[in-house]
């Protein structure tokens, strides 16, 4: 790992729930299911995690600051509860 990067790990509860990082400047740098790990410059970051239909729903989101040097920073999503056509 470079010296200017920092290690981010952002892991869902569920499997299907779709990942997102969004940097500082409003760009989505990663998109992924069930989990996110990737090498980003220092700065402030959002991780948004979605479980659900755009209808049904449920999001966390989390605000992170990368600082030089840091260790792996991780983020988890606490368990997300969506409407659901079916029983699950």
């Amino acid at each position: 790992m470079s010296a200017s990067k920092v290690r981010l790990v952002a892991r869902a509860n569920e499997p299907m729930t779709e990942v997102f990082v969004v940097d500082g400047e409003l760009n989505r740098v990663a998109a992924a299911v069930g989990r996110v790990d990737l090498e980003l410059s220092p700065g402030i970051y959002k991780v948004k995690f979605k479980a659900g239909s755009s209808r049904g729903a449920e999001i966390y989101e989390q605000m992170v600051r990368l600082e030089p040097d840091a260790p792996v920073v991780k983020v988890t999503a606490p368990p997300l509860v969506f409407a659901s056509a079916a029983p699950l």
